[in-house]
């Protein structure tokens, strides 16, 4: 018992002496270093005066009001913008899907019953709904065009600010989900 405490005092002793370095080489860099002279800052760059530019407001077109009255020699009559032009169909009930924004809409699979394709679109709220060709989805008349195994086209409709409607085409894709339970990516 005796020696395994004499041991174990001897490699304590050991490690201790192998921890003790000798610090002189690295305590003579550090007063080098420190007597070193320190290099020149560059000068501060000069800043240009300010120069104030006027406002002349007077010039300038008035955001609030629509260029057909700020423009008068370019008129447009309400007839022709009304009738030209894609426009929403009226009078027609709405369906259910309307009432969803388009990016609440998650097409989750499609099916085929008698030759027709549908596609299975998941709204926000725990419910599928069946949609075809032709059928009305998300709050910008949208009306779809194309359904495959992959997604849907739908084409929407959205109004510009002068009365007209400006059509898009967006593509609703199978979500990944979906896609990965069929076998998919």
């Amino acid at each position: 018992m005796r020696s395994w405490r004499l041991f174990c005092g001897l490699c304590v002793a050991l490690l201790l002496v192998a921890c003790g370095r000798e610090m002189e080489d690295l305590e003579s860099y550090i007063s080098e270093v420190k007597t070193r002279p320190a290099r020149p800052l560059d000068p501060i760059p000069e800043i240009a005066p300010y120069v104030p530019v006027p406002y002349m407001s007077a010039e300038l077109r008035d955001p609030f009001v629509p260029n057909e009255i700020f423009n008068p020699e370019e008129p447009e009559p309400e007839a022709v913008v009304a009738k030209s032009g894609p426009r929403p169909v009226t009078g027609r009930e709405k369906e259910p899907l309307e009432a969803f924004p388009m990016d609440s809409l998650r097409m989750v699979g499609t099916l085929q019953i008698a030759g027709v394709p549908y596609a299975l679109v998941r709204s926000g709220e725990p419910f599928v709904y069946r949609v075809r060709s032709g059928d009305y989805i998300g709050q910008n008349h949208g009306q779809v065009q194309r359904i495959s195994a992959s997604g849907m086209t739908i084409k929407e409709l959205f109004a510009d600010g002068t009365g007209r409607w400006v059509e898009r085409e967006t593509v609703m894709a199978l979500s990944n989900a979906a896609s990965a339970a069929i076998g998919g990516k």
